[in-house]
């Protein structure tokens, strides 16, 4: 993470209930030869304030203490959104990222104490979210985005489309000069399903 490399990465994302949601971050260096799956990542996020109930939404990201890996997002988060259009919204984010990690360190940097503790993520080369972050993102009837963000080490910008109400591409600029490409797909799982009527059930 020192310095810019190509890389693969895949991520899924679930909201089994109103107030939590679990994402999975699987990275894969292109040009670093490895044996196993890849660097892997986990974040629960906390939604603790709603915009329709409370004006703002507000949401907590906590990386859990998993394996070895010095990933971390553990953040705060709030966002708004602006009408400014029957066609055109706009939503600001503004957040805070702790700037250490609590971990164990790894033996290559011969700590003296080896037990929990809480070490600068800049060891590690981890900047992503570690301090103040923002963004906006403006929409065009929920289905083109352009977004702009500061990472709090990057400028970043983006543009996005989503087809067929699931299908979404994705087109984005980070540090202004990095570009990358991404595709997902949404899945609605508490959608109901349709259950024909039987005459004879009752």
């Amino acid at each position: 993470m020192n310095k810019p490399a190509e890389e693969m990465f895949y991520t899924a994302q679930i909201q089994p209930l109103p107030w939590v949601g679990v994402n999975f971050v699987l990275t894969r260096p292109i040009d670093i030869p490895r044996i196993g799956i890849g660097d892997r990542h986990l974040d629960l996020q906390f939604f603790v304030l709603n915009e329709k109930k409370h004006g703002l939404d507000l949401s907590l990201i906590v990386s859990p203490m998993l394996g070895s890996s010095f990933i971390d997002h553990n953040s705060v988060i709030i966002s708004k959104k602006f009408i400014i259009s029957s066609d055109f919204k706009l939503q600001g984010t503004v957040g805070y990222g702790l700037e250490s990690v609590y971990k164990k360190p790894l033996k290559r940097f011969k700590f003296e104490d080896n037990g929990l503790q809480w070490i600068p993520k800049s060891m590690f080369g981890n900047f992503y979210l570690s301090g103040f972050f923002a963004g906006s993102q403006l929409t065009f009837r929920e289905k083109v985005f352009f977004s702009a963000e500061f990472d709090s080490q990057y400028f970043n910008f983006s543009g996005s489309v989503l087809l067929f109400e699931k299908l979404g591409v994705q087109v984005s600029f980070l540090d202004i000069v990095y570009p990358t490409a991404s595709v997902n797909y949404k899945v609605f799982l508490d959608k109901p399903k349709k259950i024909k009527y039987n005459p004879d059930a009752n």
